[in-house]
């Protein structure tokens, strides 16, 4: 929506307390986020496990952002997911450039947040995924610490 300056883009979504797996999508693989240095364990909990706390109720869908070239020059789609309806949502994306990125899910919840009636997973798979990406965006803070304030 930043990138865009609208919420034109974003549609309803089925997506409110519920935990789901992500499908990747082939460029994943050349990504920063889930390419070669990402553990094959973290990649593969999260496709076959439902590790993604989600709790939206918008979303972007794959139609919406390859039609728009703003987002489609300057993001790539890294994975999708399913909301509660069966409708296809993005839920990773990365630019294609800089060390900008976006999920459609909260990593955070699964070590954090532990209210009673939810769907946020905390097995011991949830919990390693949510520590592969705090590690990942805070490697990405201190490279970026290291390229300004030399």
């Amino acid at each position: 929506m930043l990138t865009k300056g609208s919420t034109s883009i974003m549609d309803n979504c089925m997506g409110y307390d519920f935990a789901t797996e992500i499908t990747f999508m082939p460029n994943a693989t050349d990504s920063r986020l889930f390419g070669k240095n990402a553990p094959k364990s973290v990649l593969k909990y999260l496709q076959e496990e439902p590790v993604t706390a989600n709790f939206h109720n918008y979303c972007m869908r794959p139609e919406n952002f390859t039609a728009d070239l703003t987002l489609s020059n300057f993001y790539k789609i890294l994975s999708i997911s399913e909301d509660l309806e069966n409708k296809t949502f993005i839920s990773t994306i990365e630019s294609q450039k800089y060390p900008i990125f976006g999920v459609q899910w909260h990593p955070e919840k699964n070590g954090f947040e532990w209210r009673p009636n939810t769907t946020i997973p905390h097995s011991k798979n949830a919990v390693t995924v949510m520590q592969y990406m705090a590690n990942f965006f805070t490697d990405q803070g201190k490279f970026i610490s290291l390229l300004f304030f030399q």
